[in-house]
């Protein structure tokens, strides 16, 4: 008869009780850490600590406090390990959450023109090149693309969406103009001379497509969640992740993304506020109040609300504008640092 051994699991030294991956730590602040151990009998020479898969600390204690600066904001990883006789013997680790050390500014701005934008817009994607507006659309029925003069609001070029197709936002990069949609988890590829369709793209990793924008080598995109995916832009496949919170919690429903300088300016989806985020960081610098652009008719809608960011590069100025809004805003920030 054959026997048959049974698992027997590894044999457990030592838990952390401090942090645990359910907390929430500040980035750049001490942290307190508290090692119980579970096997008083088997002694450990040492431990040793890793954060994100560097080497901190190798001289522990069971309790001992650290100052720990993540990269990015958001779940990052940390590991102890144990020794004895110069051998592991255990490894554990989690996964803290951690949110900005920075207090955002309040920035403010002064309003420098107004121009003509069309009630038919459900304003999903706006963008500057050349001279020329680029916009994105959603709504069923009624998704496109539109290339209009910025002065008078005059289309030049178009294309439309299938109507079982809702349009999200939009990039312009190396003569092409990149188009997400909201749930159908594909994008679109058009050329920007012609507007004529090149390729479509599948992103069903991320669920839905909201906002999308460039450095001019990535690109940015942004599902609703308190995340923004960087983009190879020539497959369109993920490079990273990044979290994206200020100094209380993780910032849900970014919406449109426009990219300046190294910073992400991003609508938040039924809010009147953009945040001004590092894009290296994830770290909410600054929230810009919009409230009073908004127009009356639509205070406190649920469906034409403030969405549409465009870069002036000209003058340094952003364009803003909503979901079915009659005026495009050009704003001067009065903090653009």
């Amino acid at each position: 008869m054959q026997t048959v051994e049974k698992f027997k699991p590894s044999k457990i030294y030592f838990e952390i009780l401090k942090p645990t991956s359910l907390d929430t730590l500040i980035c750049d602040s001490k942290i307190n850490f508290q090692i119980r151990l579970v096997d008083s009998v088997s002694s450990i020479d040492s431990f040793r600590l890793f954060f994100n898969g560097e080497l901190i600390e190798s001289q522990l204690r069971n309790e001992f406090s650290l100052t720990l600066s993540p990269k990015t904001v958001g779940e990052n990883f940390l590991r102890i390990q144990a020794f004895r006789n110069d051998s592991l013997i255990q490894t554990k680790s989690i996964n803290p959450f951690f949110i900005s050390n920075i207090v955002p500014k309040e920035l403010e701005f002064r309003l420098v023109n107004t121009y003509p934008h069309s009630m038919d817009y459900f304003t999903e994607g706006l963008v500057f090149d050349n001279g020329l507006l680029y916009e994105g659309t959603g709504d069923w029925g009624k998704s496109g693309v539109f290339v209009t003069n910025l002065e008078t609001g005059e289309v030049l070029k178009s294309h439309h969406l299938p109507s079982d197709k809702f349009g999200e936002g939009i990039s312009v990069l190396n003569g092409r103009i990149t188009q997400l949609t909201y749930q159908a988890q594909e994008g679109y590829i058009y050329d920007q001379e012609s507007l004529e369709k090149q390729r479509t793209f599948k992103y069903s990793f991320y669920t839905e497509g909201w906002g999308l924008t460039t450095d001019q080598v990535n690109y940015y995109m942004s599902n609703g969640s308190d995340k923004i995916f960087v983009l190879d832009s020539t497959y369109y496949s993920l490079i990273r992740e990044i979290h994206i919170c200020d100094n209380r919690e993780p910032i849900d429903s970014l919406n449109e993304l426009e990219y300046v300088n190294g910073l992400i300016y991003s609508n938040i989806w039924m809010n009147n506020k953009i945040a001004q985020i590092d894009s290296k960081t994830g770290k909410v610098l600054g929230y810009l109040d919009l409230s009073s652009l908004i127009p009356d008719k639509y205070i406190n809608h649920r469906a034409n609300v403030l969405n549409g960011i465009a870069y002036l590069p000209e003058n340094g100025n952003l364009l803003v504008t909503g979901k079915r809004w009659d005026k495009l805003y050009e704003i001067e920030l009065l903090d653009k640092n």
